[in-house]
């Protein structure tokens, strides 16, 4: 069977829904720059202010509130329910969250 399975939020994940937005995000980006995603800290020289920014695979959103920051608009994508309707709650108007059964992947790997 090729069926994903789909990872349920996890309950001290689920806790987190109860900490302000910015400060939740602001913390959280902070320590992807320091751990493994360097590319938030420095959004607006990679992409110009404005237009529509798209955020694949936004798991929590943390992407998605950071474009947030230099867009006029984000749409963000994720398959996993629990995971897009975190985000959805956590933005708050802040980005379009969409539901997409689907993943993206690299076909040559």
């Amino acid at each position: 069977d090729n069926t994903a399975r789909l990872m349920a939020l996890p309950f001290n994940e689920k806790l987190l829904m109860l900490v302000p937005p910015a400060l939740y995000y602001r913390r959280r980006i902070e320590n992807e720059i320091r751990t493994g995603e360097p590319e938030l800290a420095i959004l607006r020289e990679l992409m110009p202010d404005g237009g529509t920014a798209i955020d694949v695979g936004a798991n929590q959103g943390f992407f998605a509130f950071a474009l947030s920051e230099v867009a006029d608009r984000v749409v963000s994508f994720e398959a996993n329910p629990d995971y897009a309707r975190f985000a959805k709650w956590m933005l708050r108007g802040r980005a379009e969250v969409r539901v997409a059964l689907a993943a993206v992947y690299d076909a040559q790997q």
